[in-house]
């Protein structure tokens, strides 16, 4: 399945990284650096097989998404940048895990 994107991805320490970690159950993610500049945001479902792939190349305003499996990684990581966005774009410093017994 293919779609458009036109979020550049973020760095390691950014908090949209983070944010959408904490909105997407199950979820890994790994940047893959390309030699010609452009950047790969793979998403990995730990539960079911599923992926969804995007490569952000400088100057490009609009980015083919490729996804694949029993889950739609890319629609949920979006609703996840939807929640940060309306959240006010919070950093690392105002977003937080709680842990319990």
């Amino acid at each position: 399945m293919h779609s458009t994107a036109v979020l550049p991805p973020h760095g390691k320490f950014d908090p949209l990284p983070f944010a959408a970690g904490l909105c997407l159950r199950d979820v890994t993610q790994a940047i893959q650096p390309h030699e010609d500049g452009a950047r790969t945001l793979w998403l990995y479902s730990l539960t079911v097989p599923a992926w969804a792939a995007v490569t952000f190349r400088e100057g490009e305003a609009v980015h083919l998404v490729r996804q694949f499996g029993g889950r739609r990684l890319w629609d949920d990581f979006e609703r996840a940048l939807i929640w940060w966005h309306q959240a006010g774009e919070p950093g690392v410093e105002c977003l937080g895990l709680t842990i319990t017994p």
